[in-house]
Order: structure tokens, then sequence, then C-alpha cells
């Protein structure tokens, strides 16, 4: 069993020592040579331009099919998350209300057994 996993941990060692030079063969390619960096830059802006393209259109899909975008629904969870810590905090101001109104009411108790006796 320890076999198979050191070498499974060559393999990938190895996969990952050629994926670098080959990543670093295009780097220093690219260093080098100035026409294939504008090419890869152009590229890399159209790319840019087609994602905000298609992201507006699923938008307008989404719109269509009467679904929410997932801004629409970071959005509605931001909100219900605002309005559950306004509702905690209202839970806690009710809960101090009423156990003021217990102790005055305990109190105003006291007061009227001492005056009747």
């Amino acid at each position: 069993m320890a076999r198979k996993e050191r070498s499974s941990d060559t393999v990938f060692s190895r996969l990952r020592q050629v994926g670098e030079e080959a990543v670093n063969t295009i780097l220093d390619e690219l260093k080098i040579n100035r026409s294939l960096r504008n090419r890869v830059e152009r590229a890399g802006e159209q790319l840019k331009a087609n994602k905000a393209l298609l992201d507006k259109n699923i938008e307008f899909l989404l719109d269509l099919m009467n679904l929410p975008s997932k801004r629409e629904v970071r959005e509605l969870r931001e909100r219900v998350d605002r309005l559950t810590g306004q509702i905690v905090n209202l839970n806690l101001k009710l809960d101090r209300l009423l156990a003021q109104r217990e102790k005055t009411r305990a109190a105003g108790r006291k007061i009227s057994k001492a005056t009747s006796n």
C-alpha cells in the first residue's frame, strides 16, 4: 500500500514539475516575443469582453424566465441577514422591557401588600 502511495506521489510530482516547466517556457517566450505578448494580451481583453457580454445575456435570460440572478440572490440574502439581526435586537429589547415591567409589577404588589397589612 505504501508503495502505491509513493508511486502516485512521484507521478503527481512529475506532472507538477512538467507543468511548471511548460508554464516557465511560455512565460519566457512571452518576455522575448513582443508580438506573441500583444496577441495574448488582445486575446485576454477579448475574453474579458466576451465574458461581460455573456454575463449580461445570461442575466437577461434569467429575467425573462423570472429567475433571480446570483447577484439578486446575494442581495436578498444580505437583506434577510440584516432583517434577522434587527429581529434579534428587537427581541432582546422586548425581553428587557418585559423583565422590567415584571419587576415593576412585583414591586407594586409588595407595596400594596405592605399597605394593606
